[in-house]
């Protein structure tokens, strides 16, 4: 779906804000923004912003994690974005000590707001690569960067069983839908399922947040204030 009708659809459905995260340029496979395409679609979302004055359009990005832990942009475009997620979407057969210092890395960034789908499983399809969950609850507790609950039915990513671990540590997650087009949205429902089987409540869960609030935590997160 195109920008403009991913906003509208928001709108539509009583959103206070909405996060645009498409992919970074190591994506290939999937479009992913090259720098010149980020400056297009940042300018472009200021325009719908102006348009739409019900809902605030945060600009973010899902940045691809390269094998050594950096994200796929340098600091020059980093630090224009409201919000980044951080995800692997390459070389899964590292072992589970290396995985989770290459995330550990992504999330010490300042930039790096949340981590993606953090085992990279896709349900009846792929299993995940291993990664010690414990350590990056230990990390998000020092970083603030967050992990999120991929409420898409096809990754369910993090898995209800491990929230329980992030409730009893006192830690935030953040339920995305991964919408690619309008129907995305609607994942949302699934993403709830999953945080309230895992025992998750309102107060754990970032975008229960309002607007101004959000607008808040996503400053401090990124330590620009």
């Amino acid at each position: 779906a195109s920008l403009e009708d991913m906003v509208k659809k928001a709108v539509s459905l009583g959103y206070e804000y909405i996060g645009i995260s498409d992919h970074s340029k190591s994506a290939t496979y999937a479009n992913g923004l090259s720098e010149e395409r980020v400056k297009k679609q940042q300018a472009e979302i200021d325009k719908l912003q102006k348009k739409y004055k019900t809902i605030r359009i945060f600009k973010g990005i899902e940045s691809d994690i390269l094998p050594d832990g950096s994200l796929d942009y340098p600091e020059k475009v980093l630090k224009n974005f409201d919000f980044i997620i951080g995800s692997v979407h390459s070389r899964f057969n590292m072992n589970e000590k290396e995985m989770t210092k290459r995330v550990v890395r992504a999330m010490e960034n300042p930039h790096t707001t949340m981590i993606g789908h953090v085992t990279g499983r896709l349900l009846l399809g792929r299993a995940g690569y291993g990664i010690d969950c414990s350590t990056l609850f230990e990390t998000s507790a020092k970083t603030g960067c967050l992990i999120e609950l991929n409420a898409n039915p096809h990754r369910l990513d993090l898995d209800w069983r491990v929230l329980k671990e992030l409730k009893k540590r006192k830690l935030k997650t953040s339920i995305n839908p991964d919408a690619h087009e309008l129907e995305g949205y609607f994942d949302i429902r699934y993403g709830i399922g999953i945080a309230r089987k895992g025992w998750l409540e309102h107060e754990d869960v970032l975008n229960t947040l309002n607007a101004a609030q959000m607008e808040v935590f996503l400053r401090k997160q990124s330590r620009k204030d």
